[in-house]
């Protein structure tokens, strides 16, 4: 499986290596040599990973600015702006439980806050809705919390790790903060 044929009918062999500390140096080397590439794929993965989480997080404030936009023009600057508090804090939470549990931000734990945005406006929705009654709201806010915790428990797998304490710390800070966005009852004026 190591000796490959082109379709043009130049062979190659692969010659896999062990303990390759400065794959730099090896890719110097092997350019010194005709016919000799010297195929890094974890540097390849490494930075394909660094573009994508580069990409994401730049949708993300992207997507919060548009979701504010959003806010403001439907509700006013004001409240606008205090109804992107539980989403915004909710982002801050789960990066913060990401740094105390000693996890790196990786391009799982991004997109683990994808949901948590997404997720943290569908609460803020709930409560901002001033055709629903608050207990409903509670309600369904409660019961879509719980089946989303539930599905995360602790693995020993970091990828799923640092989704899962993302997602858990960042939903339930949307959950502790969407009541936020009630609508204010006006008291009637009696005569």
């Amino acid at each position: 499986l190591l000796w490959l044929t082109l379709p043009d009918g130049e062979s190659g062999v692969l010659v896999p290596v062990d303990n390759a500390r400065n794959s730099a140096a090896l890719s110097e080397v092997a350019a010194r040599h005709a016919g000799v590439v010297w195929v890094d794929r974890k540097a390849s993965f490494d930075s394909l990973f660094a573009l994508y989480r580069t990409l994401l997080t730049g949708l993300l404030f992207v997507a919060l600015a548009v979701i504010a936009c959003g806010a403001m023009v439907r509700l006013g600057w004001r409240k606008g702006l205090i109804s992107l508090v539980p989403s915004v804090l909710s982002l801050s939470c789960g990066l913060a439980a990401l740094a105390v549990t000693g996890h790196p931000v990786n391009l799982f734990s991004l997109l683990a806050l994808v949901l948590v945005l997404g997720i943290g406006i569908n609460y803020t929705l709930f409560f901002g809705n001033p055709r629903g009654t608050p207990l409903t709201s509670m309600l369904a806010i409660t019961l879509a919390m719980m089946t989303t915790l539930l599905t995360f428990v602790f693995s020993a797998t970091q990828a799923i790790s640092s989704f899962g304490i993302v997602l858990v710390s960042g939903i339930f800070t949307a959950f502790l903060l969407a009541p936020l966005a009630m609508p204010v009852k006006k008291e009637r004026k009696r005569k």
